[in-house]
């Protein structure tokens, strides 16, 4: 009598807690298009920043089927990425017990 039975409380698997992920996306591919755009003063749109991931926080349990949804360019590649290691958040915590095999490819899920 009052002991609790811990056996059935979920296991986080995944968890991802307030992660943050910017890119920056450079208007110029060469050093001589570099130098163009700063001598013509255009310096500040040589590239700017980019927030793929936004204070980003869920967790996954052991036995939890989960799917990502959103529009193109919404962060679920981003975020699938920052899961499997692929990608170090900027800020947060992005933690996995175990190992995971990312299959992260578009066709992937047909």
């Amino acid at each position: 009598m009052g002991t609790e039975n811990n056996s059935h409380k979920p296991r986080p698997v995944v968890k991802v807690e307030n992660v943050r992920k910017e890119f920056i996306i450079r208007r110029t591919h060469t050093l001589k298009e570099t130098l163009v755009w700063s001598m013509t003063g255009r310096r500040s749109e040589i590239s700017e920043r980019f927030r793929a991931l936004d204070d980003v926080s869920f967790t996954v349990n052991e036995g939890d089927t989960v799917a990502l949804l959103g529009y193109n360019g919404s962060g679920k590649s981003t975020c699938l990425k920052l899961i499997s290691g692929v990608l170090r958040e900027d800020s947060g915590y992005v933690g996995v017990r175990g190992k995971v095999a990312g299959l992260i490819e578009v066709g992937a899920g047909f």
